[in-house]
């Protein structure tokens, strides 16, 4: 994600190529352009992204591949995607679980995109169960939730800031 506001299209698009990797039951190559979903979605780096409007976005008009638009964490302009990004496209619906239907969507379907609210503590945080301790806040983050520990309780997140962060980019 580098220095650009676009975790909600990380967290949208890594949720989405573990679905599909879920739905087609084998391991494939799959992935997707978040340049695509979040700069021809209509946002910026300043501004970032809704869940909702991305997830109306990957519905339709969908995300193509990596290779038809690939990431800068800088502003891009759209009109450098592939030509035929629109026949290299995956579509999916989204829709909102919360509480314990949260469980039971990643048990279904697999990878849940959420959002929260990150605090200063966050950006030091390498390992074990993140609770806020310290710091004020500083801005909401997306995530994909990837699965769940009921003893002693808590989500498994992927994040968007590199393996270098968390426990290998997870946390």
């Amino acid at each position: 994600q580098g220095s650009c506001g676009s975790c909600t299209a990380f967290g949208t698009v890594g949720a989405l190529e573990a679905v599909v990797q879920i739905e087609k039951e084998a391991i494939f190559d799959c992935d997707l352009s978040e340049a695509f979903l979040f700069f021809c979605g209509g946002a910026s780096c300043d501004s970032g992204m809704s869940l909702s409007t991305a997830t109306k976005y990957i519905s339709s008009p969908g995300v193509p591949d990596e290779l038809c638009f690939p990431y800068q964490s800088n502003d891009m302009d759209c009109s450098n995607r592939a030509v035929n990004w629109n026949s290299r496209v995956v579509r999916a619906s989204y829709g909102a679980v919360s509480g314990s239907s949260i469980k039971n969507a990643l048990i279904t379907y697999g990878p849940v995109l959420t959002d929260f609210d990150v605090y200063e503590d966050f950006h030091t945080y390498n390992s074990g169960i993140y609770e806020h301790v310290s710091g004020d806040y500083v801005a909401g983050h997306a995530v994909a939730i990837v699965g769940y520990n009921d003893d002693p309780g808590y989500w498994i997140c992927k994040n968007s800031w590199g393996k270098g962060w968390g426990e290998d980019g997870y946390f």
